[in-house]
């Protein structure tokens, strides 16, 4: 009985894709914590082809360490993670200054804390509700 319920679980497991972990970074920033020496801070990233990211969201206002499956990101473009739905790894266009250079060449997802540009944060600002009586 107990193997059938494992198998269950296994099939389902595997089926249905249970969802990666992820976590919004909070104290520092995906380049510091690329700075460590064997800097994947703990996430259990498990399954073919599933590694570790640091990504900024779809809105470049927060930033994530994910664990989903890797992808080429074509030169001039920066990974993110599209929180949408359970979350996955996108791309977009790289904008490139000249303290922030775009990656001149395709390279693996995990990777894309080498391009400093694909870490540029939008600035948030809110603006106040006036009341009108």
């Amino acid at each position: 009985m107990l193997i059938w319920i494992w198998m269950i679980l296994l099939v389902l497991h595997e089926g249905i894709g249970i969802d990666q972990p992820y976590r919004e970074v909070k104290g520092t920033t995906c380049q510091e914590i690329a700075k460590q020496p064997n800097y994947q801070t703990g996430l259990p990233c498990t399954g073919k082809d599933v590694k570790y990211h640091c990504l900024l969201n779809e809105d470049n206002t927060k930033e994530y360490e994910v664990c989903r499956e890797w992808k080429w990101i074509p030169k001039g473009k920066c990974a993110f993670f599209n929180t949408y739905g359970s979350g996955n790894v996108d791309e977009r266009d790289c904008e490139s200054t000249s303290d922030l250079p775009c990656a001149v060449k395709e390279y693996n997802s995990a990777d894309n804390t080498q391009y400093a540009a694909c870490y540029v944060k939008k600035e948030m600002t809110t603006v106040p509700i006036l009341e009108t009586r």
